[in-house]
């Protein structure tokens, strides 16, 4: 597992297991950490960079939305206060392929919220709020001093996923990022981020939607499968096995729900 500081106090950890992120907070050493990874193994070096490099004690964990990719270390750290928004069960029950493994993942949070919490924590501001979209409990952290957002799972590099929710939801979450004009962005998987990734999702809507509908004004609602990646994406973007599964998945999705 990889971790590095971001901000004074502020430490990002991107798992093995689906480069999925983690960032940690401290204020001394007490620690709050956001999001719990996507593997056991993951999570016990998670708890043992904290507890003996750190040397923390994590006193509060929010979770970003109640996916099991990113809980795998909410177990791990049984004093812990789990904080997350009202419908997080709504989350986890709608997950689709989980395994044993991870449907054990599951510790009930001690803490919800509808709409917004602030936080202070050590020399920062967490104003958490409610940004429904990959999943309708989908919060997000902003940190002002920090100049940095922490999103949850609204936009995967390249491509958005429309498994859990709808195109429209989607842009709006990312609209509200996008507003916040942080030079630091963490989503859910691939370590440290900027807006340009933020960017990518809502182009990847636009032109989707485009294609969509120019198909569906044809009569070629067929066509829709057919709908290609690299036209949906900024030319010459280098383009990952897991974004074509993505982009696969929606396009069904499209055709069975009649999105866009």
């Amino acid at each position: 597992m990889e971790f590095k500081m971001v901000k004074e106090d502020i430490y990002v950890f991107i798992g093995t297991e689906f480069n999925s992120n983690a960032v940690l907070i401290l204020d001394n050493n007490v620690a709050l950490l956001i999001d719990g990874l996507a593997s056991n193994e993951d999570a016990v070096e998670l708890r043992e960079i904290i507890t003996h490099n750190l040397n923390a004690r994590v006193e509060y964990i929010i979770s970003t939305h109640y996916f099991s990719d990113h809980m795998a270390a909410f177990s791990l750290f049984s004093e812990s206060k789990i904080i997350a928004h009202k419908n997080y069960l709504h989350t986890f029950t709608s997950e689709l392929y989980r395994s044993e493994e991870e449907k054990g993942r599951f510790v009930k949070p001690k803490i919800v919220f509808d709409n917004n919490l602030l936080l202070e924590w050590g020399k920062y501001t967490l104003n958490i709020f409610h940004n429904p979209g990959h999943t309708i409990s989908t919060i997000a952290i902003d940190i002002a001093e920090a100049d940095l957002i922490i999103t949850g799972d609204h936009v995967f590099q390249n491509v958005v996923y429309l498994c859990y929710s709808t195109p429209e939801s989607i842009k709006e979450a990312l609209s509200k990022i996008r507003m916040t004009n942080r030079s630091i962005v963490i989503t859910g998987h691939n370590g440290v981020s900027t807006m340009n990734e933020i960017d990518a999702g809502l182009l990847y809507l636009e032109r989707l939607e485009k294609y969509v509908k120019y198909a569906r004004e044809t009569n070629n609602e067929q066509s829709i499968l057919d709908i290609k990646l690299e036209d949906c994406i900024k030319l010459g973007t280098k383009i990952i096995e897991v974004e074509r599964i993505f982009h696969q998945r929606n396009l069904q999705l499209i055709v069975d729900r009649r999105l866009f």
